[in-house]
């Protein structure tokens, strides 16, 4: 029997079910008819024909210009974990995307955040915010638009009475959590409490990136070498971990490195059971351990810089963005006492003064 090859059309055996699966390729559609029946080739040049009818994206639109940015160096030079997070807002920029970008003017990306806040959240917002803006730079460069009418737009403030996201850990909170934790929970978030590391290096951190006394690592969100010497706890922790044959330090409950939302499920699983026992306030979460981290060394004393060095963090302002819950009693306790030294002085000076006229 003569086998014909039919362009386009994607054929998926399932060896579950034993059975062979037909789709058509641009468009995912799947074609249930027979395989060489007439109503086989009518479902897909059915298929075939929505290809056709899409509308090629307008010249200078939105849609355009993120088309143009998904197959440029930029994009594709960036972390999956960062490209995921721009595909998730450029996706949902679609209802959006037929605007000219030479048309679209600061009021209407204002009225782009205000609907985004009112329907999403202020987070959300403030990242297409940012996303818009990248586009538009992409497309100056290129001549598909005149101006960034982003930058004339402020982010949205975060409310005075809200409560800050990846706030620092109580040492209660510290003790509680890690010493309840499974054994392949308890690791990581012990690597993140001594050394600050993002979860994404956690996770990823190599066996040989600890020689026994120090952690050497490339931070992978800012390419930064850090150097940290591992903590007394830490490396107990790090000696008696369980054993499994994966590359990485931490692995899961089966011996497998962690997926990023693979750890997050567990990881939240585990914190919502502790807040719903009362054992935790609410509001923990893995970044937050990076603060406490900063915290702590600011209320020890060490500066911007050295908290800097630490976190992995190329700028010192973003140091003390990490450190500013931190609570500094003990190391301005001396500057208070000398303030009232120096009142004392001048106020004997000036009763001597008095005297002396």
């Amino acid at each position: 029997m003569t086998k014909v090859r039919i362009k386009g059309l994607k054929k998926y055996f399932e060896p579950k079910t034993g059975k062979t699966y037909y789709y058509h390729r641009k468009t995912h559609t799947r074609i249930h008819a027979l395989p060489g029946s007439a109503k086989f080739f009518e479902e897909f040049a059915a298929a075939e024909a929505r290809v056709v009818a899409t509308p090629v994206s307008k010249p200078g639109s939105l849609k355009l210009v993120i088309e143009h940015y998904r197959s440029s160096h930029e994009f594709l030079g960036l972390r999956s974990a960062t490209k995921k997070e721009y595909d998730r807002i450029m996706n949902h920029l679609s209802i959006i995307d037929t605007l000219v970008m030479t048309e679209i003017t600061p009021p209407d990306i204002v009225r782009i955040r205000d609907s985004l806040y009112k329907k999403r959240n202020r987070s959300f917002a403030n990242k297409t915010l940012a996303i818009l803006s990248i586009l538009f730079s992409y497309a100056i460069e290129r001549g598909f638009a005149n101006s960034n009418p982003v930058k004339q737009v402020k982010k949205l403030r975060r409310r005075g009475d809200s409560s800050r996201k990846n706030r620092s850990w109580s040492r209660l909170e510290l003790d509680e959590v890690i010493s309840r934790a499974p054994p392949h929970i308890a690791l990581p978030l012990m690597i993140g409490r001594w050394t600050g590391l993002r979860e994404s290096d956690v996770l990823q951190l190599q066996k040989s990136a600890f020689d026994g006394q120090v952690i050497r690592l490339v931070t992978a969100k800012r390419n930064v070498w850090v150097t940290i010497p591992v903590a007394s706890k830490l490396i107990s922790a790090l000696d008696n971990r369980p054993l499994h044959d994966v590359t990485t330090i931490c692995a899961n409950s089966r011996g497998q490195s962690w997926t990023s939302d693979g750890f997050k499920t567990s990881f939240f699983k585990f914190i919502r059971k502790l807040e719903t026992e009362g054992v935790i306030s609410k509001g923990l979460t893995f970044h937050g351990l990076r603060h406490t981290v900063a915290t702590e060394l600011r209320e020890l004393g060490f500066d911007n810089r050295t908290i800097a060095d630490m976190l992995g963090q190329k700028s010192e302002s973003m140091a003390a963005h990490y450190s500013r819950d931190a609570d500094l009693h003990d190391k301005l306790k001396p500057a208070v006492e000398q303030m009232e030294i120096a009142e004392e002085t001048r106020t004997k000076l000036s009763r001597t003064s008095e005297k002396s006229v």
